[in-house]
Protein backbone atom coordinates (compact mmCIF):
# COMPACT_ATOMS: atom_id res chain seq x y z
CA UNK A 1 0.00 0.00 0.00
CA UNK A 2 1.17 3.53 -0.79
CA UNK A 3 0.22 6.26 1.50
CA UNK A 4 0.11 9.59 -0.02
CA UNK A 5 -1.07 12.94 0.03
CA UNK A 6 -3.25 14.08 -2.37
CA UNK A 7 -4.95 17.39 -2.65
CA UNK A 8 -6.44 17.21 -5.99
CA UNK A 9 -3.51 19.70 -7.26
CA UNK A 10 -1.58 18.82 -10.67
CA UNK A 11 1.84 17.16 -8.56
CA UNK A 12 0.16 15.03 -6.09
CA UNK A 13 -2.98 13.96 -9.39
CA UNK A 14 0.32 13.46 -11.48
CA UNK A 15 1.83 11.37 -9.31
CA UNK A 16 -1.37 9.54 -8.30
CA UNK A 17 -1.89 8.61 -11.97
CA UNK A 18 1.50 7.61 -12.52
CA UNK A 19 0.66 5.12 -9.85
CA UNK A 20 -2.77 3.82 -11.03
CA UNK A 21 -0.57 1.84 -13.65
CA UNK A 22 0.81 -0.15 -11.32
CA UNK A 23 -0.68 -3.24 -9.31
CA UNK A 24 -0.59 -1.80 -5.78
CA UNK A 25 -3.42 -0.10 -3.60
CA UNK A 26 -3.30 3.49 -2.85
CA UNK A 27 -4.48 4.97 0.00
CA UNK A 28 -4.68 8.69 -0.15
CA UNK A 29 -4.57 11.36 2.50
CA UNK A 30 -5.90 14.56 3.23
CA UNK A 31 -4.90 17.05 5.72
CA UNK A 32 -6.95 19.91 7.01
CA UNK A 33 -4.43 21.81 8.80
CA UNK A 34 -4.69 23.60 11.53
CA UNK A 35 -6.08 27.58 11.25
CA UNK A 36 -7.15 26.70 7.74
CA UNK A 37 -10.20 24.66 8.48
CA UNK A 38 -12.40 27.44 6.75
CA UNK A 39 -10.00 27.40 3.57
CA UNK A 40 -12.56 27.92 0.83
CA UNK A 41 -10.70 25.50 -1.22
CA UNK A 42 -11.66 22.67 1.21
CA UNK A 43 -14.82 21.43 -0.43
CA UNK A 44 -13.19 22.13 -3.92
CA UNK A 45 -10.07 19.79 -3.17
CA UNK A 46 -12.29 16.47 -2.17
CA UNK A 47 -14.24 17.17 -4.93
CA UNK A 48 -12.01 17.32 -7.43
CA UNK A 49 -10.15 14.06 -5.47
CA UNK A 50 -13.84 12.15 -5.82
CA UNK A 51 -14.12 13.20 -9.50
CA UNK A 52 -10.22 12.06 -10.63
CA UNK A 53 -10.65 8.80 -8.32
CA UNK A 54 -13.91 7.65 -10.48
CA UNK A 55 -12.28 8.09 -13.55
CA UNK A 56 -9.56 6.53 -13.11
CA UNK A 57 -11.53 3.38 -11.64
CA UNK A 58 -13.27 3.24 -15.19
CA UNK A 59 -9.88 3.51 -17.12
CA UNK A 60 -8.57 0.42 -18.82
CA UNK A 61 -5.23 1.21 -17.60
CA UNK A 62 -5.44 1.23 -14.19
CA UNK A 63 -4.53 -1.41 -12.30
CA UNK A 64 -3.84 -0.29 -9.03
CA UNK A 65 -7.14 0.37 -5.75
CA UNK A 66 -7.95 3.23 -5.12
CA UNK A 67 -8.97 3.79 -1.79
CA UNK A 68 -11.57 6.52 -0.43
CA UNK A 69 -9.34 9.40 1.20
CA UNK A 70 -8.66 9.49 4.63
CA UNK A 71 -9.23 12.90 6.02
CA UNK A 72 -7.86 14.30 8.81
CA UNK A 73 -8.79 17.90 10.89
CA UNK A 74 -6.38 19.40 12.81
CA UNK A 75 -8.96 22.05 13.74
CA UNK A 76 -11.38 19.77 15.03
CA UNK A 77 -9.79 16.27 15.95
CA UNK A 78 -7.38 16.84 18.93
CA UNK A 79 -5.51 13.19 18.94
CA UNK A 80 -2.62 15.11 17.12
CA UNK A 81 -0.63 18.14 18.43
CA UNK A 82 2.77 19.01 17.60
CA UNK A 83 6.15 17.34 19.11
CA UNK A 84 8.27 18.94 21.09
CA UNK A 85 11.28 18.19 18.62
CA UNK A 86 9.42 18.69 15.56
CA UNK A 87 8.51 21.97 16.75
CA UNK A 88 12.03 22.85 17.49
CA UNK A 89 13.08 21.26 13.94
CA UNK A 90 10.68 24.07 12.67
CA UNK A 91 12.01 26.90 15.06
CA UNK A 92 16.02 26.10 13.76
CA UNK A 93 15.44 25.29 10.10
CA UNK A 94 13.38 28.89 10.37
CA UNK A 95 16.32 30.73 11.60
CA UNK A 96 18.76 28.74 9.01
CA UNK A 97 16.47 29.07 6.24
CA UNK A 98 14.11 31.98 6.99
CA UNK A 99 10.84 30.02 6.00
CA UNK A 100 8.66 27.42 7.54
CA UNK A 101 5.84 25.70 6.38
CA UNK A 102 3.47 25.37 9.52
CA UNK A 103 1.71 23.01 6.70
CA UNK A 104 4.71 20.77 6.69
CA UNK A 105 5.20 20.22 10.39
CA UNK A 106 1.68 18.99 11.21
CA UNK A 107 2.29 16.69 7.79
CA UNK A 108 5.26 15.34 9.91
CA UNK A 109 3.24 15.28 13.31
CA UNK A 110 0.65 13.21 11.36
CA UNK A 111 2.88 10.94 10.03
CA UNK A 112 4.16 10.17 13.13
CA UNK A 113 1.21 9.88 15.02
CA UNK A 114 -0.21 7.14 12.09
CA UNK A 115 3.53 5.59 11.82
CA UNK A 116 3.04 6.65 8.19
CA UNK A 117 6.18 6.82 5.25
CA UNK A 118 4.05 9.20 2.70
CA UNK A 119 4.18 10.74 -0.37
CA UNK A 120 4.49 13.76 -0.78
CA UNK A 121 3.05 14.85 -4.39
CA UNK A 122 5.60 17.67 -4.60
CA UNK A 123 8.77 18.45 -7.00
CA UNK A 124 11.50 20.86 -5.99
CA UNK A 125 10.68 23.97 -7.27
CA UNK A 126 11.85 27.41 -5.88
CA UNK A 127 7.84 28.18 -6.16
CA UNK A 128 7.49 25.61 -3.48
CA UNK A 129 7.77 25.00 0.51
CA UNK A 130 9.75 21.88 0.19
CA UNK A 131 12.02 22.97 -2.17
CA UNK A 132 12.76 26.10 0.18
CA UNK A 133 12.97 23.83 3.42
CA UNK A 134 15.01 20.73 2.39
CA UNK A 135 18.84 20.87 0.73
CA UNK A 136 18.23 18.32 -2.03
CA UNK A 137 22.27 17.35 -1.71
CA UNK A 138 20.19 15.29 1.58
CA UNK A 139 18.13 13.01 -1.13
CA UNK A 140 19.52 9.53 -1.94
CA UNK A 141 17.27 6.75 -3.65
CA UNK A 142 15.63 4.65 -1.57
CA UNK A 143 17.36 1.37 -0.67
CA UNK A 144 13.87 -0.82 -1.63
CA UNK A 145 11.78 1.49 -4.07
CA UNK A 146 13.83 3.20 -6.48
CA UNK A 147 11.14 5.52 -8.03
CA UNK A 148 11.19 7.35 -5.22
CA UNK A 149 13.86 9.88 -2.93
CA UNK A 150 14.24 10.13 0.89
CA UNK A 151 16.36 11.78 3.60
CA UNK A 152 19.27 10.25 3.60
CA UNK A 153 19.66 9.37 8.04
CA UNK A 154 23.47 9.53 7.73
CA UNK A 155 23.34 13.15 6.05
CA UNK A 156 20.57 13.68 8.84
CA UNK A 157 22.76 13.52 11.63
CA UNK A 158 24.37 17.06 10.61
CA UNK A 159 21.19 17.90 9.15
CA UNK A 160 19.01 17.07 12.53
CA UNK A 161 16.43 19.67 11.98
CA UNK A 162 15.57 18.91 8.02
CA UNK A 163 16.27 14.84 8.93
CA UNK A 164 13.59 15.09 12.27
CA UNK A 165 10.69 16.56 10.11
CA UNK A 166 10.93 15.08 6.85
CA UNK A 167 11.96 11.72 7.42
CA UNK A 168 8.57 10.09 7.30
CA UNK A 169 8.38 11.90 4.01
CA UNK A 170 9.27 9.87 0.53
CA UNK A 171 9.54 12.35 -2.49
CA UNK A 172 8.63 10.56 -5.93
CA UNK A 173 11.17 10.42 -8.47
CA UNK A 174 9.09 11.32 -11.54
CA UNK A 175 8.04 15.27 -10.44
CA UNK A 176 11.64 15.72 -8.70
CA UNK A 177 12.65 19.01 -10.88
CA UNK A 178 9.28 18.93 -13.50
CA UNK A 179 7.37 22.07 -14.11
CA UNK A 180 3.59 21.83 -13.68
CA UNK A 181 3.57 22.41 -17.80
CA UNK A 182 5.46 19.24 -18.08
CA UNK A 183 3.09 17.22 -15.85
CA UNK A 184 -0.05 18.39 -17.87
CA UNK A 185 1.66 18.00 -21.41
CA UNK A 186 2.39 14.63 -20.16
CA UNK A 187 -1.22 13.91 -18.67
CA UNK A 188 -2.88 15.23 -22.00
CA UNK A 189 -0.78 13.41 -24.20
CA UNK A 190 -1.13 9.83 -22.44
CA UNK A 191 -5.00 10.40 -22.24
CA UNK A 192 -5.60 11.51 -19.00
CA UNK A 193 -7.46 15.09 -21.01
CA UNK A 194 -10.39 14.35 -18.55
CA UNK A 195 -8.47 14.12 -15.10
CA UNK A 196 -6.23 17.06 -16.56
CA UNK A 197 -9.88 19.02 -16.59
CA UNK A 198 -10.86 17.73 -12.85
CA UNK A 199 -7.32 18.87 -11.35
CA UNK A 200 -7.55 21.92 -8.87
CA UNK A 201 -5.16 23.99 -7.37
CA UNK A 202 -6.64 27.48 -6.08
CA UNK A 203 -6.48 28.27 -2.69
CA UNK A 204 -9.52 31.22 -3.18
CA UNK A 205 -11.84 30.42 -5.72
CA UNK A 206 -14.53 32.81 -6.86
CA UNK A 207 -18.09 31.90 -8.03
CA UNK A 208 -16.97 28.59 -8.56
CA UNK A 209 -13.44 29.36 -10.80
CA UNK A 210 -10.00 29.57 -10.07
CA UNK A 211 -9.05 33.14 -8.98
CA UNK A 212 -6.12 33.64 -10.57
CA UNK A 213 -4.21 35.55 -7.62
CA UNK A 214 -3.60 33.18 -5.01
CA UNK A 215 -0.27 31.87 -4.76
CA UNK A 216 -0.98 28.10 -6.30
CA UNK A 217 -2.52 29.92 -9.29
CA UNK A 218 0.95 32.75 -9.68
CA UNK A 219 2.86 29.69 -9.09
CA UNK A 220 0.26 27.59 -12.32
CA UNK A 221 0.98 30.93 -14.52
CA UNK A 222 5.24 30.91 -13.23
CA UNK A 223 4.89 27.53 -14.74
CA UNK A 224 3.21 27.65 -18.06
CA UNK A 225 -0.41 26.57 -17.04
CA UNK A 226 -1.85 29.36 -16.49
CA UNK A 227 -4.02 29.00 -19.56
CA UNK A 228 -6.22 26.69 -17.22
CA UNK A 229 -7.30 29.56 -15.09
CA UNK A 230 -10.83 30.76 -16.77
CA UNK A 231 -10.58 34.63 -18.20
CA UNK A 232 -13.49 35.33 -16.09
CA UNK A 233 -12.28 33.85 -12.89
CA UNK A 234 -8.80 35.93 -13.54
CA UNK A 235 -10.65 38.79 -13.91
CA UNK A 236 -12.95 38.55 -10.88
CA UNK A 237 -9.77 37.78 -8.81
CA UNK A 238 -8.17 40.83 -9.67
CA UNK A 239 -10.84 42.94 -9.06
CA UNK A 240 -11.09 41.17 -5.44
CA UNK A 241 -7.17 41.38 -5.29
CA UNK A 242 -7.67 45.18 -5.19
CA UNK A 243 -10.35 46.10 -4.08
CA UNK A 244 -8.83 44.29 -0.81
CA UNK A 245 -5.95 46.39 -1.24
CA UNK A 246 -7.47 49.40 -1.17
CA UNK A 247 -9.83 48.70 1.85
CA UNK A 248 -6.43 48.33 3.85
CA UNK A 249 -5.97 50.82 6.18
CA UNK A 250 -2.49 52.98 5.08
CA UNK A 251 -0.28 52.92 7.43
CA UNK A 252 1.40 56.14 8.70
CA UNK A 253 5.12 55.93 8.92
CA UNK A 254 6.62 58.49 11.89
CA UNK A 255 9.61 60.18 11.63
Amino acid sequence: MVHILWTGGMESTYRVVELSKTDLCIQPHYIICKYRGNRKSKDYELRAIRKITEILQKDKRTKAAIMSPIIYDFNTQSAIDFYPDIREAGVILENMKGYVSRQDLMFSCYARHENLKLETGVRFSTHGSIGRMIDTSLLVSHPRYDDILMIDPEKGKEEWASYTIFKDFYFPKSLYHKKKSEEASELLNDGYGEVLKNVWSCYNPILGMPCGHCNPCRCAKMEGTGHMIPFMGNLLGAIRYWVGKLKKPHRVLSL
